[in-house]
Protein backbone atom coordinates (compact mmCIF):
# COMPACT_ATOMS: atom_id res chain seq x y z
CA UNK A 1 0.00 0.00 0.00
CA UNK A 2 1.06 3.55 -0.63
CA UNK A 3 -0.12 6.95 0.58
CA UNK A 4 -3.53 7.81 -0.88
CA UNK A 5 -4.50 10.98 0.98
CA UNK A 6 -5.97 12.24 -2.31
CA UNK A 7 -9.08 10.07 -1.69
CA UNK A 8 -9.83 12.19 1.41
CA UNK A 9 -11.75 15.18 0.05
CA UNK A 10 -12.73 16.76 3.38
CA UNK A 11 -11.87 16.38 7.04
CA UNK A 12 -9.05 17.22 9.44
CA UNK A 13 -6.22 14.85 10.32
CA UNK A 14 -7.54 12.04 8.10
CA UNK A 15 -4.92 9.84 6.43
CA UNK A 16 -5.23 7.05 3.84
CA UNK A 17 -3.10 4.23 2.48
CA UNK A 18 -4.27 2.06 -0.37
CA UNK A 19 -4.02 0.08 -3.54
CA UNK A 20 -6.12 1.70 -6.28
CA UNK A 21 -9.50 0.03 -6.83
CA UNK A 22 -8.66 -2.77 -4.35
CA UNK A 23 -8.19 -1.83 -0.67
CA UNK A 24 -7.70 1.20 1.59
CA UNK A 25 -6.94 1.86 5.25
CA UNK A 26 -8.14 5.22 6.57
CA UNK A 27 -7.19 6.72 9.94
CA UNK A 28 -9.22 9.64 11.31
CA UNK A 29 -7.09 10.92 14.20
CA UNK A 30 -9.77 13.24 15.58
CA UNK A 31 -12.90 11.41 14.47
CA UNK A 32 -15.26 14.15 13.26
CA UNK A 33 -16.70 14.29 9.76
CA UNK A 34 -14.75 13.40 6.63
CA UNK A 35 -15.48 12.47 3.04
CA UNK A 36 -13.82 9.79 0.94
CA UNK A 37 -13.98 9.73 -2.86
CA UNK A 38 -12.67 6.34 -3.95
CA UNK A 39 -12.27 5.25 -7.56
CA UNK A 40 -14.84 2.69 -8.70
CA UNK A 41 -13.76 -0.79 -7.60
CA UNK A 42 -12.47 -3.15 -10.27
CA UNK A 43 -15.46 -5.40 -9.53
CA UNK A 44 -18.32 -5.43 -7.03
CA UNK A 45 -18.47 -2.93 -4.15
CA UNK A 46 -16.17 -1.95 -1.33
CA UNK A 47 -16.80 -3.60 2.05
CA UNK A 48 -16.26 -1.15 4.92
CA UNK A 49 -15.17 -2.24 8.40
CA UNK A 50 -14.79 0.30 11.20
CA UNK A 51 -12.34 -0.25 14.05
CA UNK A 52 -12.46 1.68 17.30
CA UNK A 53 -8.88 1.83 18.63
CA UNK A 54 -10.06 2.78 22.14
CA UNK A 55 -12.35 -0.22 22.61
CA UNK A 56 -11.13 -2.72 20.02
CA UNK A 57 -14.70 -2.93 18.68
CA UNK A 58 -15.06 -3.94 15.02
CA UNK A 59 -18.24 -2.95 13.14
CA UNK A 60 -19.25 -3.76 9.56
CA UNK A 61 -20.73 -0.74 7.79
CA UNK A 62 -22.77 -0.53 4.59
CA UNK A 63 -20.92 -1.39 1.39
CA UNK A 64 -19.92 1.53 -0.81
CA UNK A 65 -19.22 2.13 -4.47
CA UNK A 66 -16.72 4.59 -5.88
CA UNK A 67 -19.05 7.55 -5.20
CA UNK A 68 -18.11 10.09 -2.51
CA UNK A 69 -19.23 9.05 0.99
CA UNK A 70 -19.20 11.05 4.21
CA UNK A 71 -18.48 9.46 7.58
CA UNK A 72 -19.30 11.24 10.86
CA UNK A 73 -17.99 10.32 14.31
CA UNK A 74 -17.56 11.84 17.74
CA UNK A 75 -14.15 13.19 18.71
CA UNK A 76 -12.55 9.75 19.13
CA UNK A 77 -10.16 8.35 16.53
CA UNK A 78 -11.36 5.71 14.06
CA UNK A 79 -9.82 3.33 11.55
CA UNK A 80 -11.62 2.10 8.43
CA UNK A 81 -10.61 -0.93 6.40
CA UNK A 82 -12.15 -0.71 2.93
CA UNK A 83 -11.69 -3.51 0.42
CA UNK A 84 -13.45 -5.15 -2.49
CA UNK A 85 -16.20 -7.45 -1.23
Amino acid sequence: MTGKNSVVTSGTRVYALGEDKAAYVVYAANGGSFTLDLPSPSSGNYRVIEYNPATGLETSLADMTGAPKTFSYNSNDKVLLIRIS
